[in-house]
This record gives C-alpha cells, structure tokens and sequence, in this order.
C-alpha cells in the first residue's frame, strides 16, 4: 500500500472509530432521533467524523516536514487556531439559552472544514508516488519509513 492510501486509509479508520464510539457509547446515532431532519443529521454525522479523524490526523499533517507539504501545512497552522478561536467567540458569546447548541455547531463546522486540507494532503502524497521520481531516502519521499520525514528541511548553503 502507498502512503498516500494508508494515511487515507488512516483518516477514514478514525473518523469511522469516532463514529461507531459516538454511537453505540454515547448514544449520537442517526437512528437515535428519527424525527431529526434528515440534512441537518448527515451534516452532524459527517462533522463527528471529521472531529475525529482530525483528532487522529491533524498531528500528523503538522508533523510532516517534507518540501511538497510544506506550503499546506503552513496554511493549515495558520487556519487551525482561527477555527478553534472561531469557537470560543461563537461559544462565549452566544446566549446562554443558545450556547450549546452554537458551541457544537461551531466545533462541527471547524472540523468540516479542515477536511480540505487533509484531502489536499492526500493528493499531494499520491502525486509525489505518481511522479516516480522519488526514492526512500529523499528529501520529499514519500516512503513510510523514511528517516526524515518528520525532520525540518535542512537549509541550503
């Protein structure tokens, strides 16, 4: 398996974990509620998941050191405390009879919409194997056990 199918595979296998947990031990399921929109339901869900595969995930975007990445994970280390200020704006100044429901909307739609970075991210890394330039110990290799995959890029003199 290429790493970018494993760190896909990776993703989905959390956020599938965080729902099978929100489900069957804390009692979010779907068919919990029958007489929820149907809509606002796959929203909710689909944000259980992405917190979830973000709590799994995000570490390793962020730990990623490879030139290729370099560009999304700076984006994403700039968009990542916005959102989570986002929700403690929306969370502390909501009305007391609204927080709740304003501070897990605002979580789920945080985490929605950091998944475009981590699909970027899969892209990226199956790009790098198409391009079969790279070998395991390159600077921008895409193998899983390279040994500098998590270090910083090192400067050019």
């Amino acid at each position: 398996m290429v790493e970018s199918q494993a760190v896909l595979a990776y993703y989905a296998i959390a956020g599938s974990i965080g729902l099978a947990v929100e489900w069957l031990l804390i009692g979010l399921s779907p068919w919990s509620n029958t007489s929820a929109n149907p809509v606002l339901m796959l929203v909710f869900q689909f944000g259980i998941f992405s917190f979830w595969g973000s709590v799994a995930f995000a570490l390793k975007l962020l730990m990623d050191r490879r030139a290729s990445v370099a560009q999304l994970r700076k984006w994403y280390r700039r968009c990542l405390p916005l959102g989570f200020a986002s929700i403690y704006f929306v969370t502390f100044t909501a009305s007391q009879q609204a927080r709740f429901i304003l501070g897990v909307g605002s979580v789920l739609a945080t985490f929605i919409l950091l998944n475009p970075f981590y699909f970027q991210y899969f892209r990226i890394l199956g790009r790098s194997v198409g391009t079969g330039g790279m070998s395991p110990g390159s600077r921008d290799s895409t193998a899983m056990n390279s040994s500098n995959m998590y270090e910083a890029p090192k400067k050019l003199a």
